[in-house]
């Protein structure tokens, strides 16, 4: 799941950022999000990382 939703949130950002209405707040959390992303992908890169939809996103 880690992998979509930075998916949807890198979307988002690039929406937003574009109209110059990301706050410094919601990079900080992107750029956290990202990181962890990065762990979870650098710990374990033989096993595959199961991708599920979340609740709130199609």
């Amino acid at each position: 799941m880690l992998v979509r939703a930075a998916q949807w949130e890198l979307d988002d950002a690039a929406h937003e950022i574009s109209r110059g209405c990301y706050t410094d707040e919601q990079r900080a959390a992107l750029a956290e999000q990202l990181v962890a992303l990065a762990q979870v992908l650098s710990a374990r890169p033989d096993e595959p990382i199961v991708v599920e939809h979340a609740p709130d996103h199609p």
